[in-house]
């Protein structure tokens, strides 16, 4: 719901005062905003538990490819998000605030995009290969 002054559960207040200071638009609550946040926090859901198990067990090879179409979804989100925030008539002023919380996502993004250039492919993988590619010949 929306964000009022005198609400007082978990963050509100913190929230309510730091997007007055930094992030206005995110107070205005646009249509759009509602969507995508939701967007972000319900829809990709399933992946953001994909690649906790993908950590836990370190099965980062035989995820991949859910994983790599995840954070292709997720870049153009954050491109849309940030496209939106900066060309609004709102931008954001103060850059280190404002990427202060945001910025996190950008990290986790490129964090698990390294864990993923890591992993190649398996050595069953290249043997297939290998394997196809002299019958062909």
């Amino acid at each position: 719901g929306p964000l009022l002054d005198g609400d007082t559960r978990f963050l509100v207040p913190e929230t309510i005062e730091f997007c007055k200071e930094n992030n206005p638009l995110f107070l205005a609550r646009p249509q759009w905003m509602i969507q995508a946040t939701c967007m972000s926090a319900y829809g990709f859901l399933p992946f953001y538990a994909i690649i906790a198990i993908a950590a836990l067990t370190n099965s980062w090879r035989t995820l991949r490819i859910p994983i790599t179409m995840f954070i292709g979804a997720k870049c153009y989100a954050l491109a849309y998000y940030h496209s939106m925030e900066f060309m609004s008539a709102t931008p954001p002023q103060n850059l280190v605030a404002y990427f202060g919380v945001e910025g996190p996502y950008i990290v986790s993004l490129l964090l698990v995009i390294s864990k993923l250039v890591g992993v190649g492919k398996s050595e069953e993988e290249e043997e297939e290969e290998e394997e196809e590619s002299r019958k062909v010949k």
